[in-house]
């Protein structure tokens, strides 16, 4: 058994392993290899040459409790089928840990279809999931609204709507023009609503899957602007799906929404005396040290 980085010849067997594996739309997969696989954040374990099981790690930076620290998301990790159940994916999960302990105080995983309380991850971060149908919301003009938007615009955005939260990622405008080419490889665009000032107010991040609207981020300066972008979006879809923190109250402007509560990331700390020292606080979870401060959590990324 040997756990190494991909190789270039590792790429194509891991793609063909996703389309097997993962109940993905196909264009989020080739998207994904397209404009976000780096081998040098791919970790396969080899038994004679053969893949048989895989972790993808995102590496970012993260500003938590007014600081700013390296973590990693781990995500898309797989056994192929005829080695499951055999502990080689404990055993893969378990070397990259190693290393990603070396790197960061803290790692994210973005999974939801394995148990990873043996790996001391907590779920921390949560979403609220709210269904939206179109005679939910009032018919608002669309004026201000806008399927270009600069990146510059987007991430200043970004910048005003995270200062109230924590354990957000750091961005550049980099991550919104790469972000908009994997959304226009499966139908998705950022949609924003402008002032006459020419100033963004909001802006979702959106998909489609037939006739339902998907947006896992909404950031915003002012709740009227929310609804005018959820009445566009309504205009064209029957329905809507919407990821939002859990501190925002959709009922306020939406009265009739169905929520519930989704886990988005686990989390993992790795130095507890190390975040003790850098934070001046005294924790014993994942989760005790992701909430140690007042500050609403938000984080919209899964990789």
């Amino acid at each position: 058994m040997k756990v190494m980085k991909a190789s270039e010849a590792h790429q194509s067997i891991i793609y063909e392993h996703w389309k097997q594996y993962f109940m993905q739309d196909p264009r989020n997969i080739d998207s994904y290899f397209e404009h976000f696989y780096n081998g040098e954040q791919s970790y396969v374990l080899l038994d004679e040459q053969q893949v048989i099981a895989s972790c993808q790690v995102a590496p970012h930076q993260m500003v938590l409790h007014g600081k700013t620290i390296d973590t990693s998301i781990l995500h898309s990790f797989y056994t192929i089928e005829e080695r499951r159940y055999q502990g080689y994916l404990e055993y893969l999960l378990n070397r990259v840990l190693m290393e990603r302990e070396n790197l960061e105080l803290i790692t994210l995983v973005h999974q939801r279809d394995f148990d990873l309380n043996q790996f001391r991850f907590e779920p921390v971060f949560f979403h609220q999931v709210c269904n939206i149908k179109r005679n939910m919301i009032p018919i608002t003009d669309s004026s201000g609204v806008r399927l270009n938007i600069a990146n510059a615009d987007l991430l200043e955005l970004y910048q005003y709507y995270t200062k109230y939260f924590n354990g957000y990622f750091v961005r550049n405008e980099a991550y919104y023009e790469q972000m908009k080419q994997h959304l226009r490889a499966i139908d998705g665009r950022y949609i924003g609503v402008y002032d006459a000032q020419g100033e963004l107010r909001a802006s979702v991040r959106m998909s489609s899957k037939s006739q339902e609207a998907m947006i896992d981020e909404i950031v915003y300066k002012d709740t009227a602007s929310i609804l005018k972008l959820l009445s566009f979006v309504l205009s064209q879809y029957s329905s809507l799906q919407l990821h939002m923190s859990l501190v925002e109250d959709i009922k306020k402007i939406v009265p009739e929404a169905l929520v519930s509560k989704q886990v988005h990331l686990y989390a993992r700390l790795n130095h507890s005396s190390l975040f003790e020292r850098l934070y001046n606080v005294k924790v014993r979870t994942s989760d005790s040290a992701i909430n140690a401060f007042q500050k609403p959590l938000f984080n919209s990324d899964s990789y």
